[in-house]
């Protein structure tokens, strides 16, 4: 599946934020004692807990490698050529773990469609130049 690239970089820079997200649930949580519906009605923790949330059940689905590659580029922040070292994958595997699970929390979150936008290029012409030859012929 495919991503529009301004939902990719969006998600990667929600997933560097997921440990900044936590601390600042958890502060607010320790300087007001807000409730959960509390939480739910701010706007802006309520977006933070949805990012956490998505993050959390994606990692529980994919493998180690992929919560390796977040440990490492979006908790720690290394570089990417540093991550693929210290996972001891090549470049493309590296490419590849990172597009699956932005992917996967994009999907998470709601924010995948079904079909890209070049699949729906495709199909909307190919769509109408049938019903003109069915009109064509009738």
């Amino acid at each position: 599946m495919k991503l529009d690239k301004a939902v990719f970089n969006f998600i990667e820079h929600e997933l560097r934020n997921v440990e900044k997200y936590s601390k600042r649930l958890q502060d607010m949580d320790s300087i007001s004692e807000i409730s959960f519906t509390e939480i739910v009605s701010c706007a802006e923790a309520a977006h933070m807990w949805r990012i956490i949330r998505a993050a959390a059940k994606t990692l529980e689905v994919l493998n180690e490698g992929h919560r390796k590659l977040y440990e490492l580029l979006y908790v720690q922040n290394k570089p990417w050529q540093r991550t693929c070292a210290e996972m001891h994958v090549s470049e493309r595997t590296f490419f590849r773990l990172r597009r699956e699970l932005i992917v996967a929390v994009a999907a998470n979150l709601g924010l995948a469609n079904l079909w890209s936008g070049r699949d729906m290029q495709k199909r909307i012409p190919q769509e109408a130049d049938s019903r003109r030859d069915t009109r064509a012929n009738a």
